[in-house]
């Protein structure tokens, strides 16, 4: 049996209250909402960080891995099958508008008609990584200088995407403010990156890898104080940060909420999610309730489910409640929470079903 690392179950469980807390919503359309809704940004990066400290710090397996993929394909077309049926059912649309070819590239994630199944954007990007993981882990595990080159490559990306980004919104800003400001669109540079489009989740995967490295399995803890204290700045610099980027860019109030374009590739989510992932990693040796473990074996059961149930409760039961606030959407999302993972417990019960989840 593995050794369990309690701070990656704790990890695991924040990260994926934050993505039940996150969609849909039952929050007011003030700043005060608006400010706290941003630190869900934390949760799908935290998710990256975590598969990177245990794939980079596990002895590699080319069968065992081309089975991992293998796996999580199939398990991502079978809700992807599931969600199509569920929400045509639930909104009352018509199966004869999806053509065959509609249908494959569905499949596939290229189109979503309007269905709310584009969390499984994560899947997909998870998958690109594992393609890669391969060449990444020869890199990774090179003596002296392996993890350098990596963290030169997040270095890169950093600076090709996540900066011209948060530039690009800042010229949008201004150019609403003054027409005749002339803007030049510096995301283009991102063109020059070989790490297609979900290359911003790389840079959360290396990372994680990195710092499970050094400071849990190099059990590096000297100064920890200060260590918190700079975790705990990185977290509210960054939360700071993606509410201003917010701000400029839909509005600092309203009903958009975490409606910040590209989110995941601005440094604000950078900051908040290593700070977070910094501060957890730093009290490693506590460990947490049997709910916490439970929870963390069955995160990706979770998110595959977590929507279906939300949407049906946003159709069925937000009608019914006049409250809105910060108070109700977390009941929300444990609500959301404890019935995804019942479901995901009682599927695995399932013997062909158990390996979708």
């Amino acid at each position: 049996m593995k050794k369990r690392i309690f701070y990656i179950d704790r990890l695991k469980t924040l990260a994926i209250f934050l993505i039940c807390f996150i969609h849909y919503v039952m929050l007011n359309p003030s700043c005060l909402d608006n400010f706290i809704d941003m630190f869900c940004f934390a949760g799908v990066s935290v998710f990256f960080m975590v598969n990177g400290a245990l794939l980079l710090n596990s002895n590699y397996s080319e069968i065992k891995h081309f089975k991992k993929i293998v796996k999580l394909m199939i398990g991502f077309l079978f809700w992807e099958i599931v969600s199509l049926i569920y929400f045509t059912v639930l909104y009352g649309r018509n199966f004869r508008d999806f053509s065959f070819s509609d249908i494959i590239s569905y499949l596939f994630g290229c189109i979503r008609w309007q269905l709310p199944t584009g969390h499984f954007w994560f899947v997909i990007a998870l998958i690109s990584i594992y393609i890669l993981f391969p060449m990444i882990k020869i890199v990774y595990d090179i003596p002296g200088g392996g993890k350098k080159l990596l963290l030169q490559m997040v270095i890169l990306i950093v600076l090709f995407e996540f900066i011209p980004n948060d530039i690009d919104r800042i010229q949008k800003y201004i150019m609403q403010k003054n027409p005749e400001y002339v803007a030049i669109e510096f995301s283009i540079l991102n063109t020059y990156l070989p790490f297609g489009k979900y290359g911003y989740a790389l840079v959360y995967f290396l990372l994680g890898g990195v710092l499970h490295f050094y400071i849990y399995e190099k059990n590096y803890k000297k100064d920890i104080v200060h260590k918190r204290i700079i975790a705990v700045s990185l977290i509210l610099t960054g939360w700071i940060y993606d509410y201003v980027m917010k701000g400029i860019t839909t509005g600092f109030d309203g009903e958009n909420f975490t409606n910040l374009p590209n989110g995941y590739a601005c440094c604000g989510t950078l900051l908040m999610a290593v700070g977070v992932y910094l501060l957890f990693i730093l009290d490693q040796d506590r460990k947490e309730s049997k709910a916490v473990s439970i929870i963390s074996e069955n995160t990706l059961g979770i998110y595959y489910t977590h929507c279906l149930f939300l949407a049906a409760i946003s159709y069925r039961v937000y009608p019914l409640i006049e409250e809105r606030g910060i108070v109700i959407n977390f009941i929300k999302a444990i609500v959301v929470l404890f019935l995804s993972l019942c479901t995901t417990l009682l599927i695995k019960k399932i013997p062909f079903l158990k390996k979708v989840v």
